[in-house]
Parts: structure tokens; C-alpha cells; sequence
């Protein structure tokens, strides 16, 4: 009777060829990360928006989320009888992204905003835009 206390060669050459399959499957995945960039800075500002909104809401407050820097970075505040504080921290947009369109967005205690409009994000290979809708102060 025969032991089987190993792994033959034809087993580690399966092996081999397996774990480079999926490497050269994952390797062009690899090389479009950049292309989020956009994506993922949109995502955020999106998210960010909501939430000056929620708060505005919430508060009974307006809530200001304003560009820097040639919108390379932005703040959120809170607005009481003309006096800002700062809600929360500064965030940075990515380097590789562009980013255009109003320099702040006021937000009511109704939830409405103050203008509409649309904030576009360019990255590396994609364009996303951030629409606000005035009216209702929804973030799409």
C-alpha cells in the first residue's frame, strides 16, 4: 500500500498556471484605478451635500458647503445670524480630478437650496456631474 504523504509535480504545475491565470485577470483591473478617481471624489461630495442638507434640516440652520482654492478643496458651515462655524473638517479633492461649478451651495432649513446648478468632476478617463436641485435641494 502507497502513502500519500506529498504533492505530486503535475499537482504544482495545476497550481502554478491557476494562480497566473488570475493575476493576468486581475492586472488590467490593476491599471484603471486612476479612472475612480472622479467617481470616488463625486461619491463624496455627493454624500457630503446630503449631509449639509440633513443638517440644515435637522438644525433649523442654513448650511453652506463652499469651495477653495479653485475647487480644490471644500468646507461645510453653519450659519446663525450671519455668524459661520465650521462643521466638520476640510476635505481635499484628488489632484487628478477637476473640479468646476459654483464656488458654495447655501442650504435652508426647508431643505431647499439656493440655487440650482451642476458641479462637474473630471478625472483621469471619465466626467461626472452633481446636479442640486433648488427647489427641493435634492443631490443627485
Amino acid at each position: 500500500m502507497r502513502s500519500e504523504d506529498g504533492i505530486t509535480l503535475l499537482e504544482t504545475i495545476m497550481l502554478i498556471a491557476i494562480i497566473g491565470m488570475l493575476a493576468a485577470l486581475s492586472i488590467p483591473r490593476a491599471g484603471s484605478i486612476a479612472g475612480y478617481a472622479a467617481h470616488a471624489t463625486a461619491r463624496q461630495i455627493i454624500a457630503d451635500m446630503r449631509y449639509t442638507r440633513g443638517q440644515a434640516i435637522a438644525t433649523t440652520k442654513n448650511h453652506v458647503l463652499r469651495f477653495y482654492t479653485g475647487h480644490t478643496e471644500y468646507k461645510i458651515f453653519s450659519v446663525d445670524d450671519g455668524a459661520e462655524e465650521q462643521v466638520g473638517q476640510t476635505r481635499t479633492i484628488r489632484d487628478n480630478v477637476t473640479c468646476s461649478g459654483p464656488d458654495e451651495v447655501i442650504f435652508y432649513p426647508f431643505g431647499n437650496a439656493d440655487s440650482a446648478g451642476v458641479i462637474s468632476l473630471v478625472g483621469a478617463e471619465n466626467q461626472y456631474d452633481i446636479n442640486i436641485v433648488a427647489a427641493t435641494g435634492r443631490v443627485y
